[in-house]
């Protein structure tokens, strides 16, 4: 097990690995592929959430329109399809 911290690499046992990741190293496996990240602070943990809401909300608004021009085109709103061709 390994951890890592900008360019830094670092062998560790299994009992160091919450104290590395406490200090902001990612734990690696034996083929240096990242297996746990390091804990955030509360700060930067809820500005991503948000982000993540913001998002969400987008693509769920997006998913709505398209949903809509779908069930437009299904039913053969053709006069619709012509407009959004324009």
């Amino acid at each position: 097990m390994k951890a890592m911290k900008g360019n830094r690499i670092t062998a560790i046992s299994e009992r160091d690995k919450d104290e590395y990741l406490r200090n902001g190293y990612a734990i690696l496996d034996d083929d240096e592929k990242i297996i746990e990240q390091p804990l955030s602070d509360a700060a930067d943990l809820r500005r991503q959430i948000e982000s993540l809401k913001e998002t969400i909300a987008e693509k769920d608004a997006e998913i709505t329109t398209l949903n809509a021009e779908i069930a437009k085109s299904v039913t053969g709103d053709t006069k619709t399809a012509k407009k959004q061709t324009r």
